[in-house]
């Protein structure tokens, strides 16, 4: 028997943050089995994956067995509905308007957040759901985050530069168009700093790279 509820998911301010300032909400409905038996590790409470489900609690309390190194435990769909959609992917939505904001330089950029189904997935990592026994609940995981700084950005342009600067001053191996493209390349890394002050690095859209086939 599927098992139906709705629940509510919690965006953050804008993908790749972790604040909920602007209050930013999904309505979701978890379809699936109520009762999830799952396998966390003993140490760190952390949830590996559900072992199996059922419309029945005593028919897995049958299935709970000792194991070095973990334990389990039985969730209900009807009191965790959120967690109970995080580690199965059993639930659907509506449509998420996708974030967007007008950069300096004019430009749009754009995040497009999965509609009908996925937004979980998309906001948080898996495999971070974790168990608290001392408190009894549950500790969900940060919002996902591209593990890319100010600093790293800066690094990779300082690099592209370099490059750019040693393929520009070899005038016999490529062509007149190809040294057009490295130079306009060029042009905009020198630039990038100071048109992009203040965005976010994966937010600034990078041009083509020269094609030097």
């Amino acid at each position: 028997m599927i098992f139906v509820k709705k629940f509510t998911h919690v965006l953050p301010d804008e993908p790749n943050k972790q604040t909920t300032k602007k209050n930013l909400t999904v309505e979701c409905e978890y379809r699936g089995q109520q009762y999830l038996l799952i396998r966390m590790i003993a140490e760190t409470g952390t949830i590996v994956y559900v072992e199996r489900g059922s419309d029945s609690r005593e028919f897995l309390e049958g299935f709970i067995k000792e194991e070095q190194g973990f334990k389990f435990m039985i969730i209900d769909a009807d009191v965790n509905t959120w967690e109970a959609a995080y580690l199965t992917g059993h639930y659907t939505h509506g449509e998420v308007a996708d974030f967007t904001e007008v950069l300096p330089t004019g430009e749009t950029y754009t995040y497009r957040w999965a509609d009908g189904g996925g937004i979980i997935g998309q906001s948080h990592d898996i495999n971070l759901l974790k168990f608290v026994e001392g408190t009894n609940s549950f500790v969900r995981p940060p919002y996902s985050t591209l593990p890319v700084t100010v600093e790293s950005f800066q690094e990779l342009v300082r690099n592209h530069s370099a490059d750019m600067e040693k393929i520009k001053n070899d005038t016999s191996r490529f062509t007149s168009e190809q040294l057009a493209e490295v130079s306009g390349y060029l042009d905009w890394l020198k630039t990038a700093a100071d048109r992009y002050k203040g965005v976010d690095p994966w937010k600034i859209p990078f041009p083509h790279y020269p094609n030097l086939g």
